[in-house]
């Protein structure tokens, strides 16, 4: 058990929640030099919540993945999965998963993606996504976690003939500042 203290109140106990996640039984492959395989532990307790206020973690190369600080307090998560492209802190595009695994509507229905974190918390949990051959939805969930379109965080200003610079370094987990969107459908 770890403690994750928050300011000025009580401290907030956690538990490890980490695992590997593989695309059509491989290893996640990076479609682009700026993309990244997100994980979202999507609390279930909040349903009118859009995916982009959870908890998240980019997975590494070998496919795993593990909530930092601790990991995350005990309740009923479910797992999203996007591949989006990421540059200036700020996540952007389509999903490359093509939004099979991104709307907590639909893997709430699906038993492997929900988890009834408690203690001691888990850090085994693998899932493999079924890609290839799949049909993907019309359109993203009204609360299916999406990159941002424009590739900017809510109030950044564009300025002009501003070159954008490829991503060198992958994205930090949980970074302090990211913006998501939620699709608008």
């Amino acid at each position: 058990m770890n403690h994750v203290f928050t300011t000025g109140l009580k401290p907030l106990v956690v538990y490890p929640l980490a695992g590997k996640v593989t695309v059509d039984h491989e290893l996640p492959a990076a479609t682009s030099q700026r993309s990244v395989f997100v994980v979202v532990a999507y609390d279930a307790s909040k349903p009118v919540a859009p995916a982009a206020g959870n908890a998240f973690v980019t997975a590494r190369t070998d496919g795993s993945f593990e909530f930092p600080d601790g990991g995350l307090s005990p309740g009923k998560y479910v797992i999203l999965f996007a591949e989006l492209g990421y540059r200036k802190r700020a996540y952007y595009g389509n999903d490359a998963l093509k939004n099979l695994y991104n709307d907590p509507e639909v893997n709430a229905k699906k038993p492997e993606f929900v988890i009834d974190h408690q203690a001691p918390g888990k850090t085994g949990y693998e899932f493999n996504l079924s890609v290839a051959g799949e049909t993907p939805p019309a359109a993203p969930g009204p609360k299916a976690l999406v990159g941002s379109q424009s590739g900017r965080c809510a109030g950044e200003v564009s300025q002009p003939n501003q070159r954008l610079e490829g991503l060198s370094d992958p994205p930090p987990e949980n970074s302090a500042k990211f913006c998501f969107r939620t699709s608008l459908v």
